[in-house]
């Protein structure tokens, strides 16, 4: 009660009972009250209407959703659904309150989101986490079967990285859980590996080698057996490439274009490439 205060008087709430001298009435429950005051002579005021509001209702616990960190975002995201109530404020860290609802850059960690109304009552906490960033994947090991005499294309095959997930690409684009990628063609290839949170590797470049060209078939002169020598010699005249080597019989090949002590008989000649 603010009005003047006499000596003497008292105060009630309810019309009946004048047992509060100082004209402050604590812990009022929510009503309409009568106001009155009566002075030392028994005489009792006009009633002045007072109405104690019902108390605010408390903010519901928020609903909350978390945008996580990506391979190329570091930070993520919450959230809070908006309530809908005019003045109600966000909170992350129960410290500082905003009127958005999204709070963005977000570092790894867990949080405890809440709603502040307009009267000041705060909500239950909502439990969020925000995960850490996914690894990046490492950039692959691998080996190369390059194309031989007889196959025409190679083999990429990536050391498999023993994470759950892991896929491999050798173009940038289809990726495959097979680490052996076999029919290769010649050429240049960017390998890389995607986890399982979709994060690419570096790449590791992989050269397939063309195939080695298929020797010519060998041109050579055949120095025949006479009245003194039983054997002859066979010499390959045709072009002789480094590491070239030349067979008789197709099993035994030798670095030397001559053969010696050839005995009377038919032969195919033939070269193996160094390839």
């Amino acid at each position: 009660m603010t009005s003047t205060i006499n000596s003497g008087d008292s105060f009630s709430i309810n019309g009946s009972t004048y047992t509060n001298t100082n004209g402050i009435f604590t812990a009022v429950a929510t009503g309409v009250y009568n106001l009155t005051a009566k002075n030392t002579a028994g005489c009792s005021s006009a009633p002045a209407i007072v109405i104690v509001n019902a108390a605010p209702a408390p903010a519901n616990a928020p609903v909350v959703s978390v945008t996580q960190p990506t391979c190329t975002v570091a930070t993520g995201t919450i959230t809070v659904t908006s309530t809908g109530n005019s003045g109600d404020t966000y909170s992350i860290n129960g410290t500082t309150y905003q009127s958005s609802t999204v709070f963005s850059s977000v570092a790894s960690g867990t949080y405890s989101v809440t709603v502040k109304s307009s009267a000041g009552c705060i909500s239950a906490a909502t439990a969020v986490v925000v995960n850490a960033p996914p690894a990046p994947a490492i950039a692959p090991l691998l080996n190369v079967i390059h194309p031989t005499c007889s196959v025409s294309t190679g083999t990429i095959t990536i050391t498999p990285s023993g994470n759950s997930g892991d896929t491999y690409s050798i173009n940038g684009t289809t990726y495959q859980s097979n680490a052996v990628f076999t029919l290769v063609a010649s050429g240049t290839y960017n390998v890389t590996v995607k986890s399982a949170a979709g994060c690419i590797s570096a790449p590791t470049v992989a050269t397939v080698n063309a195939q080695p060209a298929t020797p010519l078939a060998p041109t050579a002169s055949i120095t025949q057996p006479d009245c003194t020598t039983a054997t002859g010699t066979i010499t390959v005249t045709s072009t002789i490439n480094s590491g070239d080597t030349f067979s008789i019989d197709g099993t035994n090949y030798q670095t030397s274009p001559i053969f010696l002590g050839v005995q009377p008989n038919t032969y195919s000649v033939t070269i193996r490439s160094a390839a």
